[in-house]
């Protein structure tokens, strides 16, 4: 890609801390031939067998085939960073190409965003990087705008984003969630399964190291009196920010995309917020949170079908289901 003419929400702050957490759960997309063979050929030097399938890297355990004992990358180590494959070297910078323009953006899945959201170190795009493509409505686009303008205003919170999914037009200044939200998104949180969702292979260390703490909460917490909110201004400023990316990059796997993002998105903040505010924890869990939710499959434990999304928000529910539905638990039944 060397088209320059990108959309941005601002200059793309980021900073590499190495933590190796970006090398799990992720489907890595080679270039083209040259890229495949420069890959297969460190691969035959490194003793991995079949290091790229179908196109993209081979992944084990969730993980890149090319992590070493150290959870760093294997080529980076031993051949230098420009032998890396280029979506690698691009990370975690990535690009979408919507109705009319391409967005370039800083992923919200970066373990490491909390520590260098708001920094000043800018990335360069590479000249060639992957272009996913995505595309909404023209509804949903409204409402991806207003959301993302609601969350740059002076005076944004993450309650008063909740009250304004809620279905309140104008939440001022609020210092609670909306009647009955934090209950309803306990239920939700609780009808995963989420101790047998990370046991799945797929997810693999770094996706499930940063979120595993969460477990704690979904044996403890009571629907009848959720925890309470609290945040610090710098965090929400965080949550804010990562809220915004997770919908101007467009990664929701299932429709309706922009309030199914939004309100899960919403709930990931919640939900670590509850487990633990301290900035080291809440940081790497909600941007393990927006990884999570790439998965179809938990997106669906989440929200079964779209009515729930209207029940998270609003709790008002005419779908064909219960909304405390576990999905594949004994309560599947309406």
């Amino acid at each position: 890609m060397t088209d320059s003419n990108y959309t941005t929400l601002g200059p793309p702050l980021a900073q590499c801390f190495m933590c190796g957490t970006c090398c799990y759960g992720h489907a890595v997309e080679l270039m083209d031939d040259d890229e495949t063979a420069r890959i297969e050929r460190h691969g035959a030097t490194m003793g991995i067998e079949m290091p790229v399938v179908d196109g993209e890297l081979r992944f084990e355990k969730g993980g890149c085939v090319f992590l070493n004992e150290k959870r760093l990358c294997g080529i980076h180590d031993r051949f230098g960073f420009e032998e890396k494959p280029l979506r690698c070297q691009a990370w975690p910078l990535k690009l979408v190409r919507t109705e009319g323009e391409v967005r370039l953006g800083v992923d919200p899945g970066c373990s490491s965003t909390y520590r260098h959201f708001n920094g000043t170190e800018t990335l360069e795009p590479p000249a060639r990087m992957v272009v996913r493509l995505g595309a909404v409505g023209p509804q949903e686009r409204g409402m991806e705008l207003a959301l993302i303008r609601e969350t740059l205003k002076p005076n944004a919170s993450v309650l008063g984003l909740a009250h304004l999914l809620a279905g309140d037009r104008d939440p001022g200044h609020v210092t609670e969630l909306p009647d009955g939200m934090a209950a309803r998104m306990l239920t939700r949180f609780q009808a995963t399964r989420f101790r047998q969702l990370l046991a799945k292979e797929e997810f693999g260390w770094g996706i499930r190291s940063p979120v595993e703490h969460l477990l704690v909460g979904f044996d403890t917490w009571d629907v009848e009196n959720p925890p309470k909110f609290e945040l610090s201004p710098e965090l929400q400023a965080y949550a804010l920010d990562t809220f915004r990316r997770k919908l101007f990059l467009r990664e929701a796997p299932v429709e309706p995309k922009v309030i199914g993002d939004a309100l899960l998105t919403l709930m990931g903040i919640i939900v670590c917020a509850w487990a633990n505010p301290a900035p080291e924890v809440f940081g790497p869990a909600l941007a393990g949170w927006t990884r999570l939710l790439r998965f179809k499959a938990f997106w669906l434990r989440l929200s079964p079908e779209p009515g729930i999304l209207q029940w998270i928000g609003t709790g008002n529910y005419t779908g064909p289901l219960r909304p405390d539905i576990v999905v594949g638990g004994p309560r599947d039944a309406p």
